[in-house]
């Protein structure tokens, strides 16, 4: 499976279009996934089949990585994209289920959050440009 061509360029636009929230410089939100903490051993990037700690998670964004976050049980076909996402930037990308998501779908970064509350067509297109955006920015970098 190929991802799909980029149709959005701009990442305020892709993300109403996907339908998600964008959030930045705010406190963290105890019902989200954390965006910023403490210095942490860091979760190495990947593919996860179980959810990962938060506080590596949170080490792993210190040290500039991005982390999707989905909220199971997603389809096959879902997963199989956030998959390409993270072959993609493997150096730079986690993906892991996250059964207490409040979202379908975050992409967190250090004081960044993208959620989703569906995972529709241009999700794809806002998790690509929020990565680009976004990646490398933690403060352990």
């Amino acid at each position: 499976m190929n991802l799909p061509p980029l149709r959005q360029t701009e990442l305020t636009e892709a993300a109403v279009a996907a339908g998600c929230e964008l959030r930045g410089d705010r406190p963290a939100d105890p019902r989200g996934p954390a965006v910023d903490g403490p210095k942490a051993a860091p979760a190495a990037p990947g593919v996860y089949l179980r959810p990962v700690n938060g506080r590596a998670l949170v080490g792993a964004i210190r040290r500039g990585a991005i982390v999707i976050h989905y909220r199971p049980p997603l389809a096959g076909d879902r997963v199989e994209q956030l998959e390409k996402l993270q072959e993609a930037v493997p150096s730079g990308t986690i993906v892991t289920p996250d059964r207490g998501l409040r979202y379908a779908l975050a992409v967190t970064a250090w004081r960044r959050l993208l959620g989703c509350s569906r995972f529709g067509g241009g999700t794809i297109d806002a998790i690509r440009l929020f990565r680009g955006r976004f990646i490398g920015t933690g403060p352990d970098r």
